[in-house]
């Protein structure tokens, strides 16, 4: 919902956005990236690993 200003231009009280399942926001993926450095991850996998 929203209104009209003075000026006439249409002010949102709120905004909604749709994203498609694959996205994420900046913020999110620099501070993942961030706590897998800090673990020592390389980014592939789950982390674990195992020799058979």
């Amino acid at each position: 919902m929203g209104k009209l200003n003075g000026e006439g231009r249409f002010v949102a009280d709120q905004v909604l956005a749709k994203h498609d399942e694959n996205y994420m926001p900046p913020e999110v993926a620099e501070a993942l990236a961030k706590s897998a450095k800090a673990r020592g991850e390389n980014g592939e996998g789950t982390g674990t690993s195992s020799t058979y």
